[in-house]
């Protein structure tokens, strides 16, 4: 499991709710989506509560409005040294996550 290099705090909490919506944003491989869509299914499993509105993340999933946006710059490569990080905002409206690779955006869905 990715383990966050620095933690801060801005005393922000978001509700999830049924009416979660997650899009993607900027250039990245299908791999992108696959993790998005199974992070979706394992919040179900989780929580309980299903994103009917949303079955799977595609490339149309691309609203900056979003209650949980990923930011992405450039899909990653699998070489050493690659770029993976990434910071996760949270409000209590929404959570954006931003990373220069898909990579980084995968280990944040994970986070």
């Amino acid at each position: 499991m990715p383990v966050p290099y620095k933690i801060q705090s801005s005393g922000s909490k978001y509700e999830i709710g049924p009416r979660l919506h997650l899009s993607v944003i900027g250039a990245c491989d299908k791999r992108m989506y696959a993790a998005a869509s199974r992070f979706l299914r394992r919040l179900a499993e989780q929580t309980g509560i299903f994103y009917d509105n949303q079955g799977f993340v595609t490339p149309a999933d691309h609203d900056s409005t979003d209650q949980l946006v990923i930011r992405i710059t450039r899909p990653g490569k699998l070489l050493l040294n690659e770029d993976e990080r990434y910071a996760i905002n949270i409000s209590s409206s929404r959570v954006v996550v931003t990373a220069t690779t898909d990579i980084g955006g995968i280990h944040a869905l994970e986070t």
